[in-house]
């Protein structure tokens, strides 16, 4: 029989324990966020937007890509993470 536990559940595993105390930083945002947008959009994909930054905007931070050139147009990966608990609000793609 196989035990082994697939990486995507532990990762959300690891969203949800960090879940219910407030987001203090940025890389704690980007670490909560993470495993929501692998779940989404695959962790190529993921991958290929590093690193990822996020701004509080009070009571949410917005966790977003980086674009691989400036002459590429488009968006990223977002994620809306609640200030207050670390609870994922919403993944999109940011245009």
């Amino acid at each position: 029989m196989n035990l082994q536990v697939p990486t995507l559940f532990v990762s959300l595993a690891c969203s949800v324990l960090s879940a219910g105390t407030p987001v203090q930083n940025e890389k704690a945002a980007v670490e909560i966020a993470r495993p929501a947008l692998i779940a989404k959009f695959g962790k190529g994909y993921v991958a290929q937007f590093e690193p990822y930054r996020a701004v509080d905007k009070g009571n949410v931070w917005i966790v977003f890509g980086t674009l691989p050139s400036r002459r590429v147009r488009g968006g990223t990966p977002e994620a809306r993470i609640a200030y207050a608990d670390g609870k994922v609000l919403q993944v999109s793609h940011g245009r």
